[in-house]
């Protein structure tokens, strides 16, 4: 429940959210005009799963951690949301019935082992403040990126390590409780991690 949960925690939607392979009657004893999505983590293949419903009823089945986190992103598009971008989302005016849509019943499963986002820090871009300096909202920006990542279908995420942690030691601190913490919620989610190293570290300021 709490990977469902991470998936749909920044979204303006209440979707009602049940843990059975029953989702119609659970539809029928939760709240009325919302969407009721069952999320059964029930299937054996590598990172896949499989959409299926009509109406206001649906059901994702898939492996843990990430199949059934991937199951729920696709429904969430088929209602129109789009993740652009790791802190922006296009987000539909409502949720409207999916009822015989062509993606719906078919199981999806990935065609490549390692799907994946390799964040450059150094220029800087946005990756620079979520996934290595320790400033202010980083941990939040880094598990958007964690999210974001997973949303793409992606299983893991690798950024390029920087030598302040070397020629500042009193950033230190900060950036290992930062890194542990990020590195704990990536892989809760279901995703591996990873660091950069630059071989050649005398121009362009690596």
């Amino acid at each position: 429940y709490d990977l469902v949960a991470a998936t749909l925690d920044d979204l303006p939607f209440d979707i009602e959210i049940h843990e059975s392979a029953d989702p119609a009657a659970d539809a029928s004893a939760g709240r009325k005009g919302r969407m009721h999505v069952a999320v059964v983590a029930d299937y054996g293949c590598v990172d896949c799963y499989e959409v299926d419903g009509e109406g206001r009823v649906y059901e994702v089945h898939g492996d843990a951690p990430l199949g059934i986190q991937y199951g729920l992103t696709h429904l969430l598009e088929l209602w129109g949301f789009r993740f652009f971008h790791p802190f922006q989302t296009v987000t539909p005016a409502q949720l409207d019935p999916l009822d015989d849509h062509p993606e719906l019943g078919m199981v999806y499963e990935p065609e490549m082992e390692r799907r994946g986002l390799h964040l450059h820090t150094l220029h800087p871009i946005e990756g620079l403040w979520g996934v290595w300096v320790a400033d202010g909202d980083a941990l939040q920006r880094g598990q958007q990126i964690v999210q974001w990542t997973i949303r793409n279908r992606g299983n893991h995420l690798q950024w390029v390590a920087l030598d302040d942690i070397v020629t500042y030691p009193s950033v230190v601190d900060d950036w290992s409780a930062l890194t542990t913490d990020l590195n704990a919620h990536a892989h809760a989610r279901g995703l591996t991690t990873g660091v950069g190293i630059q071989l050649f570290g005398s121009a362009n300021l690596q």
